[in-house]
């Protein structure tokens, strides 16, 4: 609420939405706050990954997933909302936002040398969801 209207060339997002319930009011936000041609960038958990958390087995329906992750040695309570890929594209859309490009994210050869493992797995099932949006001239 403290970013003026129409003042910013550029939002970078990363992995920030999926613990957002409600992506309509944070992409009208988005647009109120971006100049116009301004661009946001945000990365956000790939629909496709988080299915395999879903309760209801409803791939449409948004579900708050709770989990407990251990990646830094110490396990941590996290929750986040596991949403399909048409309510991520609509909460743009609807919003007065273009969308300019999605990636599923490439794997850079230099992670096999790394990890084989971790390799195969983002090479064949992606984790993550990179959306360019814009706001164009009235």
């Amino acid at each position: 609420p403290d970013v003026l209207s129409n003042s910013a060339d550029m939002i970078v997002c990363p992995l920030a939405l999926h613990y957002i319930e409600d992506l309509g009011f944070i992409f009208e936000e988005i647009h109120r706050a971006l100049k116009p041609g301004g661009h946001m960038v945000f990365s956000t958990h790939h629909p496709f990954a988080d299915f395999s958390y879903s309760e209801s087995g409803n791939y449409f329906k948004r579900e708050l997933v709770k989990q407990e992750w251990n990646t830094v040695g110490v396990p941590v309570a996290v929750s986040f909302y596991r949403r399909s890929l048409s309510e991520i594209t609509d909460a743009i859309t609807s919003n007065s936002l273009v969308i300019e490009r999605i990636c599923e994210g490439i794997v850079s050869e230099e992670i096999k040398k790394i990890s084989p493992e971790i390799y195969q797995r983002l090479s064949s099932k992606p984790s993550f969801l990179f959306v360019k949006c814009r706001k164009y001239p009235s």
